[in-house]
């Protein structure tokens, strides 16, 4: 699958840059540290500096390609499907050069000071409370309107005049 990543050079030039692809390269690196003797993330480690220069190449070309997902089972009899480690590596370098390009919103809550998981049930309790709130006012709403209705069907009257 080939993806353009339509960056400013100065973006894609930090993407591709040593520094970018070696923090990508320790998170890849912790990442998968328990993964089993035949993941290709123990050859990507092998040959690191080379794959590193070919990363680079073919970032600031502009000709980057993302292969296929793998499909893996895993112990619990569950199936993922997991990125290659180069294709891994170049996503999590994307991931950290946006950040800095990107807004981030208040409420991705797993962004660093943000809240974590307790502003989120929060938040989400407070919006339950807003929408049965709005939910009890439109039952009342609704329950008016057809009172007005029927009033105006007994009395033979235009809609909207109901009896005094």
């Amino acid at each position: 699958m080939r993806i353009s990543i339509s960056l400013s050079y100065p973006a894609r030039g930090r993407l591709a840059s040593d520094a970018v692809l070696d923090v990508a390269y320790g998170w890849l690196c912790h990442r998968r540290r328990d993964y089993p003797a035949d993941a290709d993330v123990w050859s990507f480690r092998r040959h690191w500096p080379g794959e590193k220069r070919r990363i680079q190449a073919d970032l600031f070309a502009g000709d980057f390609r993302f292969g296929l997902l793998d499909r893996i089972t895993l112990k619990d009899g569950s199936d993922i499907d997991l990125w290659s480690a180069r294709d891994a590596l170049v996503l999590k370098a994307l991931a950290i050069v946006l950040s800095d390009i990107l807004p981030v919103s208040p409420r991705c809550t797993h962004v660093r000071d943000h809240g974590g998981a307790k502003a989120a049930v929060r938040d989400n309790l407070q919006e339950s409370a807003v929408a049965e709130k709005l939910a009890s006012v439109t039952e009342i709403d609704f329950d008016s309107a057809i009172e007005t209705v029927s009033e105006a069907e007994d009395a033979d009257l235009p809609l909207g005049f109901g009896r005094d």
